[in-house]
């Protein structure tokens, strides 16, 4: 991994920590770059433009790219955090179909027990517009919840945060997904 700019020493020491309690990572490196005021808008990423939605960060799976809302330098804890949701997004493309599919069971599982929360705003917001058809077809709804459930759950247990205001899935769903997440992710984990 490559940070652009290059971290202070706080971040660098929070971003270490955080990333040695993940196994081993393999695969082609991401570069990380940071700038102001990052915004979405009509599924453009745009950067102190005054106009869109504020997000953290945006991932770019071709280029090995990830761009990180500059202010994040100042919150070592949310940096960690949203750094590792994205190092995520890298994963969940490498995942392979039986691992995604048992993630997506899991949620089914949650789902049918009425579980309420999430481990993170980007899979919350796309949990509370599904449908139960989204759950039953897979349809590319469900599967961005997926994804996005998966990338927050990741940040939540390897991120060092022990509480957050997002994190607001009851416990006993949150040990299924560290269970998962261990049994899937003993030694290495391919980007």
């Amino acid at each position: 991994m490559r940070f652009q700019p290059a971290l202070a020493k706080q971040s660098q020491r929070l971003v270490s920590t955080a990333l040695s309690r993940l196994p081993r990572i393999q695969g082609k490196p991401v570069i990380f770059h940071f700038l102001p005021a990052l915004t979405s808008c009509r599924g453009k990423l745009l950067s102190a433009q005054g106009r869109g939605t504020e997000i953290h960060a945006a991932s770019f799976m071709r280029q090995r790219l990830t761009v990180l809302d500059r202010d994040l330098l100042a919150q070592p804890p949310e940096l960690a955090r949203i750094l590792i949701h994205e190092l995520f997004h890298y994963s969940w493309i490498r995942l392979g179909n039986k691992a995604r599919w048992s993630f997506e069971d899991l949620l089914r599982s949650e789902a049918a027990s009425n579980a309420r929360g999430e481990l993170g705003w980007s899979a919350w917001i796309l949990k509370r517009c599904l449908s139960a058809r989204d759950v039953l077809e897979r349809t590319p709804a469900w599967r961005a919840y997926a994804c996005e459930s998966y990338c927050d759950s990741a940040a939540c247990f390897y991120s060092g945060i022990s509480s957050h205001p997002e994190f607001t899935l009851a416990s006993r769903f949150r040990k299924i997904r560290v269970h998962w997440f261990s049994t899937q992710f003993s030694s290495v984990i391919s980007i």
